[in-house]
């Protein structure tokens, strides 16, 4: 056993190379507190007490990889509740909860249909049936692993979702009066520019589209709905806007994020 300060000083001089000052911190803090179920003030007011930290030089050398804090320590939080994050998964975003928030604020009382497309580690799926249980909560993606993860995490938010493995590029959609999606929309172009913990580590399933089709999903999906959440590319707002026109939708509302950039469309027919 060794002194919190021991471990936290060897941690920010390993990681001085790969983060910036305030980055370190936060990753140094996040990890800490997950691995050693300290709480922030307990980062604080223990420092010089011994700890027994046995994951330390794996999860470190794990870090220098680029591999996100959360796939270290294999959790991420959500709105109000926590998730099993992997390399199969993409690590929630503060721009989705502001989704989940939106679509909560504009849902009508009565019983409904949601369908969250592409559900990756289950947030959108376990945050919109934890908040509106009489709802029905279908959630799809094509990817088996990250299936079982996002089944797990219903299971242990103690929600019911109805999980099922489709292909949107080759099967029809279930029904759902309401269907929200977070779905690949980053062109492969961008890889060049991104950060090698993104590009190394999560899944390009779940980010990458085609350059030449960069709307491929949404157009998929909104073919099949009649009211639609989408997240999107902050690029593409007004090339949403004209797509969702095309396909027939009357009312179309484009949202920017809490960084003032267009993030979220809502369409209905």
């Amino acid at each position: 056993m060794k002194p919190l300060s021991t471990f936290k000083n060897t941690a920010l001089s390993a990681l001085a190379d790969f983060y910036d000052e305030r980055e370190a911190q936060n990753v140094v803090s996040y990890w800490f507190e997950q691995r050693l179920r300290l709480s922030r003030t307990d980062f604080v007011l223990k420092l010089e007490e011994p700890v027994d930290f046995p994951s330390f030089e794996e999860d470190l050398s794990r870090l220098q990889q680029h591999e996100p804090v959360q796939y270290v320590c294999g959790r991420a939080p959500f709105m109000d509740f926590w998730l099993e994050v992997s390399g199969d998964t993409l690590i929630p975003r503060p721009e989705t909860e502001e989704l989940v928030q939106w679509v909560l604020e504009t849902l009508p009382q009565h019983k409904l249909t949601l369908l969250d497309v592409g559900t990756g580690s289950g947030a959108i799926a376990i945050a919109l049936k934890r908040a509106r249980p009489s709802c029905t909560v279908i959630a799809i993606d094509v990817d088996s692993e990250a299936l079982d993860i996002a089944q797990r995490n219903a299971k242990i938010c103690g929600v019911a979702v109805d999980f099922r493995q489709v292909d949107v590029l080759e099967q029809s959609l279930p029904a759902a009066d309401i269907i929200i999606s977070n779905p690949p929309y980053i062109p492969a172009m961008e890889l060049q520019t991104m950060e090698p913990h993104v590009i190394r580590h999560e899944p390009g399933l779940a980010l990458f589209v085609p350059d030449n089709d960069p709307l491929l999903f949404y157009k998929i999906i909104a073919q099949q709905a009649s009211t639609v959440f989408f997240e999107i590319h902050m690029d593409f707002g007004k090339e949403m806007r004209e797509m969702l026109a095309k396909f027939g939708f009357d009312r179309i509302e484009l949202r920017k994020d809490l960084q003032g950039r267009d993030r979220m469309i809502l369409a209905q027919r």
